[in-house]
């Protein structure tokens, strides 16, 4: 399988960006739909990534679209069955960081879940605002896709 890279350092962003136009090899995208569960979805061909990061404030934007072909079992039948995702993707991504001490009063906190008040800390807290996160110096973007992918897929695929 050739090799794909799909991390981005967050210091490469600096200057308009950083565009990834790539084809994935199925095995890739089956690679990342692998959540150790069956029946599971497969790569059905190769993708298509289309994707512009930059940095936008205190977030990375990833803005763009992926194309992905899979290949899962239908519910009823248990023949493979073809799907074509469409993913049109706009997310802001924060970078995640470690509990400050506050933050980690609230989170060990006495059982109540009264946070009025308490701070904004990580992609956690973000979640009502459609923030993903990422962690360190780089975005995975297959990390990114792979749980953008997972909200599209239909919960009882059928043919």
């Amino acid at each position: 399988m050739e090799a794909v890279d799909l991390d981005v350092r967050v210091e490469d962003l600096d200057e308009g960006g950083v565009d990834l136009k790539q084809t994935l090899p199925a095995a890739l995208v089956s690679e990342l739909l692998d959540d150790g569960k069956t029946p599971r979805w497969t790569g059905g061909g190769e993708a298509r990534l289309d994707l512009h990061l930059e940095l936008e404030a205190s977030f990375v934007r990833v803005k763009g679209h992926v194309s992905l072909p899979l290949v899962h079992p239908c519910v009823r039948c248990l023949n493979d069955v073809p799907f074509a995702i469409e993913l049109d993707v706009d997310l802001r991504l924060v970078q995640r960081t470690k509990p400050t001490d506050v933050e980690a009063d609230y989170t060990a906190g006495d059982g109540s879940d009264d946070l009025e008040g308490a701070p904004l800390g990580d992609a956690a807290d973000l979640e009502d605002l459609d923030i993903a996160s990422y962690e360190g110096d780089t975005v995975h973007v297959g990390e990114v896709l792979r749980e953008q992918l997972f909200l599209e897929l239909p919960m009882h695929p059928a043919c």
